[in-house]
């Protein structure tokens, strides 16, 4: 409601055997013409000849919105009308984190790890706006914080977080967004390990986030390394995905040298709609095997489009500040 959606155009040929003049081009209830069209009024159809105007629709309250588009001509019947309808509903405000938990797995005291991006979809059908974006005090930080501003729907942005343990053991943190959506303030729940020394197996990225994906559909495949970081041979068993994850290339062989490293492919592909979950499994001969590498997707539901008739044109829901897709 109180929301304007995009274009839908709405063409006009003259089909009889003379010129036909149009002068005016009308457009009633919660409906406007756009601005952006080939209707150049007052205009002269030649034999054949198209042209065409663009309507917006505006729903000023809730429920099914009725409304007519009068073309007027010099043609037998002038005008000549379209049904409008729309459906004005109330927004959907939402918001989903890709991971909500995010594991980092072990990290030496006193250094850092990589920054992976957690990604924050806005899954409603009305814009999400942040006010504020928090990581708890502690061994965590945003490097920087992405989600600032509006955020549309189905639009995306990334808050990249850091763990840089203070001591060594299980550290854990939150990341808060504080915003408009349902459930505000959302909370992403970090982990990880500080450990005293290098540790024996690290895995990159810890964790692996995937982009969205169409329920379905298979991601582009992500690189993960396993590194041996002791000073003997580490004999590897098994690398297993779980979940809507696949491994698409293991290169990771039965043995692996001292210092050495190794990477496997893993893809995506939704099984459902929402925040997806998994993991790689890697076990080897190292005293802290099992090594996990927890992973994360979001999936897409389909979804349809629409069709405009010839004598009626139907625009799908629209909601505050929303655009249509």
């Amino acid at each position: 409601v109180n929301s304007t959606s995009n274009a839908q155009q709405v063409s006009i040929t003259n089909a009889g055997n003379t010129p036909v003049g149009v002068s005016s081009v009308t457009a009633t209830g919660d409906f406007a013409l756009n601005s952006n069209f080939s209707c150049n009024l007052p205009a002269i159809l030649q034999v054949g000849q198209t042209c065409s105007v663009n309507v917006n629709f505006t729903p000023t309250a809730t429920g099914v919105r009725n409304g007519t588009l009068s073309f007027n001509d010099d043609a037998t019947g002038s005008p000549q009308t379209v049904a409008l309808t729309g459906n004005g509903v109330a927004a959907s405000l939402a918001i989903a984190i890709t991971p909500p938990n995010m594991d980092f797995g072990p990290v030496m005291v006193g250094s850092s790890s990589l920054n992976p991006s957690a990604i924050v979809r806005n899954i409603g059908n009305g814009p999400v706006s942040f006010s504020n974006v928090v990581v708890s005090a502690g061994d965590f930080g945003l490097f920087p914080n992405g989600c600032q501003g509006t955020l549309q729907p189905s639009q995306e942005c990334n808050v990249p977080v850091v763990f840089a343990p203070t001591a060594a053991g299980a550290r854990t943190g939150s990341v808060t967004f504080t915003d408009n959506a349902q459930g505000s303030p959302q909370t992403m729940t970090l982990t990880g390990q500080g450990t005293s020394s290098t540790p024996a197996v690290t895995l990159y990225p810890a964790p692996g986030i995937f982009e969205a994906e169409l329920v379905g559909t298979t991601s582009y495949t992500v690189q993960s390394s396993l590194f041996n970081n002791t000073k003997g041979t580490l004999t590897i068993s098994s690398v297993v995905p779980s979940g809507d994850f696949a491994l698409a290339f293991n290169g990771c062989p039965s043995t692996l040298g001292p210092g050495q490293n190794c990477y496997y492919d893993v893809t995506f592909t939704p099984k459902a709609a929402g925040v997806r979950i998994g993991k790689v499994t890697i076990t080897d001969s190292d005293p802290s095997s099992p090594q996990v590498q927890s992973l994360a997707g979001f999936g897409i539901a389909p979804t349809q489009g629409f069709f405009v008739s010839p004598t009626g044109l139907s625009f799908p829901d629209q909601v505050s500040n929303s655009p249509l897709h």
